[in-house]
């Protein structure tokens, strides 16, 4: 099961990658682009992954249009929702550094910061 899912998640993020990149050709914002390519990657995970990891069919039916618009209720959401999670987990980190005095742990942070803003 790992393997299948590591194979439709490389598969995926190819397919996601390159579409940005397209994009970013004739769009000049790199957040519409991003938008556009995350909108359709959620599509094509979600078959990638019906089909390579759990070995069910691909027929489009009411079923199908429904689990897939869950999926992008939760993606969606995660989206939008991940930039506030992340500064807010910053401000707290930064409130413990500010009290602690560990100031090492700053560079950390920055960086956890910005990896979590990928996700």
């Amino acid at each position: 099961l790992w393997v299948r899912y590591c194979l439709s998640c490389g598969i995926s993020n190819v397919l996601y990658f390159g579409l940005y990149s397209l994009l970013l050709g004739f769009i000049t914002s790199a957040g519409i682009s991003v938008a556009l390519a995350y909108g359709c990657s959620v599509t094509w995970q979600h078959a990638l992954h019906r089909v390579i990891v759990y070995g069910k069919n691909l027929k489009v039916d009411s079923g199908y249009l429904k689990e897939l618009g869950g999926i992008y209720a939760a993606y969606t959401i995660a989206f939008v929702l991940n930039p506030f999670i992340t500064e807010g987990c910053i401000s707290l980190g930064n409130v413990y550094i500010a009290r602690s005095g560990v100031d090492w742990l700053k560079d950390w942070l920055e960086a956890l910061g910005f990896m979590g803003s990928l996700f």
